[in-house]
Formats: structure tokens, sequence, C-alpha cells
């Protein structure tokens, strides 16, 4: 059985080495991803068909139960069990250039329906419509979180109601000025000039969704009554698209730099291949055979 034993210990031993050579090797062999990080911008303009496989191929779709397509058209349904549908882009390679969005808002007192760069308590620039008012659209911007300059949005309107007819609606974000526009006219804008400490400079996000403003905004949206109709509302956009401010002297799907220069692909050092050492397993020592304990030889008797 001590044979035995020192065998299987050292057969443990040399399958420990096998597992870790094998476990190096594959390391140092698998693929290097080459993902930009910030300050790098994509170059590239793009839009996207309203399909499921074409919108989930860059965004992350919330409460996916709730947006559907339909002959070109996507949808967000919100109703009082699920009010927050819509689309976050999963990519962090965007940053100045033209947002756009062709839709139809959803017209209920106390849903906004929202198109965003940026994100909540960060830049944020925003175009975002009442469902209180299908007349009007709201354009406002945050640094930081904070819009203690600007306090009241700046309202652009259009020759029909926002809910009953599609319009497109852009945001153009420049190092030097912000654009928003309604059909190709703007209808606000800002310039770093006007106050250079007070420009969004971090708005990477972008988002679209709906969102139920009126449980905690009632004066601003109006108050969500989910027993009076209509009980559920949609949202219809027929058109996604960005452009990117690279300018014409970048490659198409090259990334650039913040500062101009065009971004070397970002190529990670191969590494090393180590060959991980034969651990040496001393085999188990064997017990000496113990002697054999011989009885004592019987007491002589006493003569009689």
């Amino acid at each position: 059985m001590s044979a035995l034993n020192a065998i299987r210990f050292s057969l443990f031993g040399l399958l420990v080495s096998l597992t870790l050579l094998n476990s190096t090797h594959a390391q140092a062999a698998a693929p290097e991803v080459n993902i930009p990080v910030p300050p790098y911008q994509r170059c590239d303009s793009f839009s996207y068909q309203m399909t499921k496989e074409d919108i989930e191929k860059d965004f992350i779709v919330d409460l996916p139960e709730q947006v559907t397509f339909e002959n070109g058209v996507m949808y967000w349904e919100s109703n009082e069990q699920k009010f927050w549908p819509g689309l976050t882009y999963r990519e962090n390679d965007i940053w100045y250039g033209k947002a756009s969005i062709t839709l139809k808002m959803a017209p209920k007192s106390g849903i906004a329906t929202a198109f965003i760069r940026g994100k909540q308590s960060a830049d944020e620039l925003d175009f975002e419509w009442v469902g209180k008012d299908t007349a009007r659209v709201q354009s406002t911007f945050f640094v930081n979180g904070q819009n203690t300059e600007r306090k009241e949005a700046v309202y652009g309107t259009a020759a029909t109601d926002l809910a009953a007819e599609f319009h497109t609606y852009a945001i153009n974000f420049q190092q030097d000025h912000i654009e928003w526009s309604v059909d190709g006219v703007v209808t606000d804008k800002r310039t770093r000039a006007e106050n250079p400490t007070y420009y969004p400079e971090n708005a990477r996000e972008w988002k679209m969704n709906l969102w139920n403003a009126g449980a905690g905004h009632a004066a601003w949206a109006g108050p969500t009554d989910w027993y009076s109709e209509p009980k559920s509302v949609r949202a219809a956009i027929s058109a996604i698209s960005f452009e990117s401010a690279c300018g014409a002297d970048v490659v198409k799907g090259e990334h650039k730099l913040l500062g101009g220069a065009v971004a070397a692909p970002v190529v990670a050092a191969p590494a090393p291949v180590v060959t991980a050492p034969v651990p040496v397993v001393p085999a188990p020592a064997v017990a000496a055979t113990p002697e054999p304990v011989l009885p004592a030889p019987p007491a002589a008797q006493p003569e009689v």
C-alpha cells in the first residue's frame, strides 16, 4: 500500500504541472481586444434601421418587452406597471457630433419623452417632451449635474401636433458651441464663449426613453393618472443617426484623439510565455517494516 501511495502522489504532481503549463500557454495565445478609450472619438457617420437586429447592435434596450418594431418604426410603450422603455448606446466612442432622432412624442400627462447626450448628475444635453403639451419641445443642458445659470428650458415648436406627426430633432454638440434644431431649424444655441466655465465638456453618453415624470415632477410634466384614458401610451421612432465631428481629413472608421491627431491602434504587448516550473512532489516516506515481536520463551519449571 505504501508503494502505491507513492506512485499516486507522483502522478498527481505531474498532472498539476501539465495543467499549469497549458493554462499559461492558453492565456498568452488569447487575442487582444482593441477598445478605444477616452479621449478617442469614433470618426464615422451612421444611421439605424428600425429593426430589432440593427438597434441591438449598438444599443442596450431597456424594458425590451415594451419596445416593438412594426413596418420600419420602433415603438416605446409606457403603462402603469412598466413606464421606462428606451435605448442606451452601449459603446464609449462618441463625443462631439450631431445626434438626431425622428419621432412622435408620447401624448399623456406626466409621461416625458427624452433624447439625451450625457448623463444625469454630470454633463447633459437634453431634448424633452412632456405629454401634457404636444405643441412644444424643451431644450436645456446641465454642467456637473447643475443648471444654476440657466434654470428655464427653451421651447421649440413645429407647425403640427408633435404627437401626431413625425419631426426630426438634433443635438449638435461641438467643442465651441451646441445647437438644438427641429426639422433643420435651430431653435436653441449655446456657445462656450458666453461662459467658458459653464459649458458641458464630457457629454459622452447617449440615451433616449420614456419616463414617468409625473411621479415626482408633476408641476413640470403634469400629473400621471393611469385610471384615465389613455391607460397606455406610445412614442414612435422612425430614424436615429449620429454624425461625428472629426472632420473630412480623417478616414472613416478611424478613432481620433480629441487633440486632433488620429489615434494609432491600441495594441497591447504580447504577454510573455512563462513555463510554469514542474513542482517536485516528494514521495511519501515509506515506513520501515517493524521487527516481528516473538513471544518470550517459557520460563523454566522448577524440578520436583
